[in-house]
């Protein structure tokens, strides 16, 4: 039986211009609520609308408007709702960027009705050749900024990823969560016996930093429900590379992000009972 459907409009540059929501009412599929998308000549969006159906009209009930510099780097995000007769700020998304394009900073706030209050704020520090080195994450609390998470990364001479560091703060010091370690050999050959995969791995993508693709290896050991989604800092999800039933084996994907801005990305591979979640860097 019929429940729920949605259906996805794109213009001629493959971006997404509507998304509609509807349910099934016993013979008829009838609207629920739908967004809208406008984009600028670089393929950036600007503004996207969502509404809800009244039954006989489409009703306004969310805005977002999004700002780019002069590099399409997107500077800022602004959320608002709909009051019944005027737009009313909700929140607001800013963020920084060095002149490598790389994203410095991001500062996130909410309106209380008269001014924005800080929330929480990230600090990106990067090395000479564009690796991110440092990610500190604070809150904002009343009249200061408070340390809440930091990672730090350690690269060799080929740019590679060959350690980071995960820590939070105690209220007075940093303190050591967890640790990763990582070694890299020249590929000399490729073993395609799927019978000798026993665990589920995903595996650092390939260039990082990258634009404007990247290659994601993961494998799993047994026939299994997967699901990998790439996210943004926010943690919100930018896009599905994959999700459905997959028979074991090593599975490659190319990542194509000319979409989307410069900045920290994750991408979050769940199957079975294996979650893992990778930090990459798009470098436009």
């Amino acid at each position: 039986t019929n429940n729920s459907k949605n259906s996805y409009s794109y213009d001629d540059n493959n971006n997404l211009i509507m998304e509609l929501h509807q349910n099934w009412y016993g013979s008829v599929w009838e609207n629920n609520s739908k967004y809208s998308n406008t984009y600028d000549g670089y393929n950036n969006l600007i503004v996207q609308l969502g509404q809800d159906w009244t039954g006989s009209m489409w009703v306004n009930n969310y805005k977002g408007s999004y700002t780019y510099d002069e590099n399409n780097n997107l500077i800022e995000i602004l959320s608002q709702h709909w009051n019944g007769s005027t737009w009313l700020n909700s929140y607001k998304g800013s963020y920084t960027y060095d002149e490598n394009n790389n994203q410095t900073s991001y500062l996130h706030q909410s309106w209380d009705g008269t001014a924005w209050v800080n929330g929480n704020r990230g600090l990106l520090t990067y090395d000479g050749n564009n690796n991110l080195t440092e990610y500190l994450a604070q809150s904002w609390l009343g009249s200061a900024w408070v340390n809440n998470d930091k990672y730090s990364d350690i690269y060799d001479g080929n740019n590679n990823l060959i350690e980071e560091l995960y820590q939070h703060w105690d209220g007075s010091a940093w303190v050591n969560s967890s640790k990763y370690l990582y070694t890299y050999v020249p590929v000399t050959a490729v073993n395609e016996d799927f019978s000798s995969i026993n665990s589920y791995s995903l595996s650092n993508n390939y260039p990082n930093p990258f634009n404007p693709s990247t290659k994601i290896t993961y494998s799993i050991p047994e026939r299994s429900n997967v699901s990998i989604k790439v996210l943004d800092l926010l943690g919100s999800e930018v896009a599905e590379l994959v999700k459905g039933e997959i028979e074991a084996g090593t599975y490659y994907i190319n990542f194509n992000a000319s979409n989307l801005p410069s900045g920290v990305y994750f991408y979050k591979l769940q199957a079975g009972g294996f979650v893992k979640t990778r930090k990459m860097i798009l470098l436009k």
